[in-house]
């Protein structure tokens, strides 16, 4: 079975892969996005492409567990995501996601840094939405997706 997660943004969607026997989750691409509608033709040809089973929505909240403004555009690109491709879509909790993807991308970086005697570059926000959207899937098959 194959997922598809996504980290919802205004600007950016972030997009990962899974594939649930072997539990490996995996950035794809970060999708533009303009007032939170994507490039639906670039998410047609994604959706294609891999042939997902179902697809997973992080939800943003406040750390509090309250909706925050966002929470209600992400819920509505999970309504399209359902409607366009037949498709089931799970929500996922994403608090901090973004900033774990940060701590984990500067891990690796001064990991290479140090293996390489280079000087660590400017993270890419597009790496860190498709890395918010690997750990948005990792989070859902541990806690929340199927088993087999």
């Amino acid at each position: 079975m194959q997922l598809m997660g996504f980290d919802f943004g205004e600007k950016r969607i972030g997009v990962a892969t899974a594939h649930v026997p072997t539990r490996i989750c995996s950035p794809l691409t970060t999708l533009s996005a303009h007032h939170g509608r994507p490039d639906w033709e670039a998410l047609d040809q994604l959706i294609a492409q891999r042939h997902p089973q179902r697809l997973v929505l992080g939800i943003p909240t406040h750390m509090d567990g309250t909706e925050a403004p966002i929470t209600a555009q992400a819920r509505k690109f999970g309504r399209r995501l359902a409607a366009r491709y037949q498709l089931p879509v799970d929500e996922v909790d994403e608090r901090l996601s973004s900033v774990q993807a940060e701590d984990l991308l500067q891990t690796q970086q001064r990991e290479f840094t140090a293996r390489s005697r280079r000087k660590g570059r400017r993270r890419d926000k597009a790496e860190v939405d498709r890395t918010a959207a690997a750990l948005i899937l990792q989070r859902y098959l541990d806690g929340y997706g199927p088993t087999t």
